[in-house]
């Protein structure tokens, strides 16, 4: 069999984690991969050039004259990335570091260099933090363990997990609150606080703002950091992919849960989740 590569109409982190999940689940099935990178959203970025970098390594062990597998609900980032934890029995971030990552990291550094990026600190003596603020920054912050327990459970039962009415409400990319994050950042006194936001985007915590109007920029200093928070965005969960991290903080929320993290197919060891 084979599959054909498909994007989204949203931005960075929905593409990069959409294409993570075909190409985890064609790994696990041994299918070839068919690909135009001139109709795919983002293939300037660095991470999705070593993505399909990948793929034409992948496909040399694979027949492309198979069979095409027509992918269900693809419109669904839920059903896309839920349905290929089932298949494979583990955490995508755990099989992407297994299968994938050793096979990319040099090139995604010599790409980063070759475009000119530079780390502005420390990785050892920085915590950085990535705020979801940009457009949803009026949402108020939720208790996210009720939509992770939610998916978690479908996920586990072998069920199909699809997007809910609810989830504008219960399962949704927003801000954290400040008082979360200060917590988190009790827990390091020695380390410098630095923030990752868009441009536009203001908050009221008193530490250091990176901002950047070339995303694919910002979401490398996030994965070059040894300890990071995240934000419940999947742009962050894109950095748990690419990331040289020693430990991560991740929220609780459906999509994180959709992935295998925080399941029984969670093979993590450097992750802390809170809600």
């Amino acid at each position: 069999m084979s599959i054909k590569l498909f994007d989204r109409v949203d931005r960075l982190g929905a593409n990069i984690t959409t294409y993570a999940a075909q190409i985890i689940y064609a790994i696990h099935q041994k299918f070839y991969i068919h690909y135009d990178k001139t109709k795919l959203k983002y293939a300037q970025s660095i991470f999705v050039q070593v993505l399909f970098d990948f793929i034409d390594l992948h496909n040399q062990t694979c027949n492309a004259d198979y069979p095409l597998r027509v992918w269900t609900n693809p419109d669904d980032w839920i059903t896309t990335t839920s349905r290929t934890t089932q298949t494979i029995q583990c955490d995508m971030i755990s099989f992407f570091h297994k299968h994938i990552y050793p096979r990319i990291s040099l090139n995604i550094y010599s790409i980063a260099v070759h475009k000119g990026y530079v780390v502005p600190f420390d990785p050892k003596k920085t915590l950085l933090i990535h705020l979801r603020l940009d457009d949803v920054y009026a949402v108020s912050d939720y208790d996210g363990s009720v939509c992770a327990n939610y998916y978690r459970k479908q996920l586990e039962a072998g069920e199909t997990c699809v997007c809910k009415c609810w989830e504008n409400t219960y399962n949704r990319q927003a801000p954290l609150s400040n008082s979360k994050l200060e917590r988190i950042i009790e827990k390091y006194p020695d380390l410098q606080v630095r923030l990752v936001m868009s441009p536009g985007s203001t908050t009221t915590l008193p530490y250091e703002c990176i901002r950047s109007t070339d995303e694919s920029y910002d979401l490398f200093l996030l994965c070059m950091c040894d300890i990071v928070v995240l934000s419940r965005s999947t742009y962050a969960l894109s950095a748990l992919l690419f990331g040289s991290y020693k430990e991560a903080y991740v929220p609780l929320w459906g999509h994180m849960a959709c992935m295998g993290l925080y399941s029984k197919y969670d093979k993590t060891s450097n992750l802390t989740y809170f809600s």
